[in-house]
């Protein structure tokens, strides 16, 4: 309502306010939001990843508004990175030390439903945020005994991943730097 308002302000008063301003009002906006800065080169670089970076989400929502995706997106802080640099930062899961000869076999005689949304049955923790530490390794084993403990218990506790960081290194993972979800099922017990 706010931003509505400056910008109908602007228009009284006779600026002219084109696409592209709007844009970089909205860059300069989220910069400060998310403590950004730049100079050079690496503002016009950033600012282009930006720019990118909004079209895609557009292309993706009009989507979503037409039915065709499932979910709508939105800018967050990491509007200024490609994906590449997205995922050195916040990916470590490190399958290949853990995958040797592993086979899934589909369960037989089970009836899964086509969707199910477990946030309506209040049996997930609100969005945690692991930062720049490769530790989705962490969050994945936490929101799965939280759930496995709603399931059985009724009740929502949310765990510390950060407990897994600084305890789990001698089960194989490696903190910051990347692990497996599975490897630190000896740090807990399991619910029968």
């Amino acid at each position: 309502m706010k931003i509505l308002l400056f910008f109908s302000f602007l228009i009284v008063r006779g600026f002219a306010i084109t696409s592209d301003h709007l844009v970089k009002l909205e860059w300069e906006s989220w910069k400060a939001h998310h403590h950004k800065n730049y100079t050079g080169m690496e503002e016009k670089f950033r600012y282009s990843i930006f720019i990118e970076n909004k079209a895609k989400i557009a292309e993706h929502n009009a989507r979503a508004y037409a039915g065709l995706e499932t979910y709508f997106m939105k800018i967050n802080r990491f509007g200024d990175q490609l994906s590449h640099e997205v995922s050195s930062t916040m990916k470590g899961l490190n399958l290949g030390k853990y995958l040797k000869g592993a086979t899934f076999i589909t369960p037989a005689n089970v009836e899964v439903p086509a969707a199910m949304d477990w946030r309506n049955l209040g049996a997930v923790t609100p969005v945690k945020d692991q930062g720049s530490c490769g530790s989705c390794w962490a969050f994945s084993a936490t929101g799965a005994l939280e759930g496995h403990h709603f399931r059985k218990s009724g009740k929502l506790v949310s765990l510390s991943e950060q407990n897994l960081l600084d305890c789990s290194g001698k089960y194989g993972n490696e903190g910051c730097d990347g692990g497996l979800m599975d490897a630190v099922c000896n740090l807990f017990f399991i619910y029968k």
